[in-house]
């Protein structure tokens, strides 16, 4: 267990069982949703991922998309947390990722924050 998820976890301790139990509906959904997720990527082909990335290249070239630097200015991009780069460099991409081909940028790395 990381030390922020005991922290975590402590915080929540204090609080009234009503909210604890909310708390814990919330994180097992989330975790049940990130095991999901992995299933989906894990079991999703090359040639599945081609397709996706080829549809993208034609949005992009009929300028149907929108740059992510206009939804999210860099501005609100900080503490960016992820297992590779901003410019979408997979080096360190775990086995499996849709980055480990290079050409994915994580999503994570895109969080707007106050």
């Amino acid at each position: 267990m990381t030390t922020l998820l005991a922290q975590a976890l402590a915080a929540i301790e204090q609080l009234p069982a009503d909210a604890q139990d909310a708390i814990a509906t919330r994180l097992l959904a989330e975790v049940a949703d990130e095991q999901a997720w992995a299933a989906r990527f894990a079991a999703t082909t090359d040639a599945q991922w081609d397709r996706v990335a080829e549809t993208v290249r034609r949005a992009i070239a009929a300028g149907d998309i929108v740059s992510l630097d206009d939804v999210f200015p860099p501005r609100v991009l900080r503490d960016v947390k992820c297992h590779q780069s901003l410019s979408g460099v997979a080096a360190a991409a775990p086995q499996g990722h849709p980055g480990a081909g290079g050409s994915h940028v994580c999503p994570l790395a895109y969080r707007a924050l106050p």
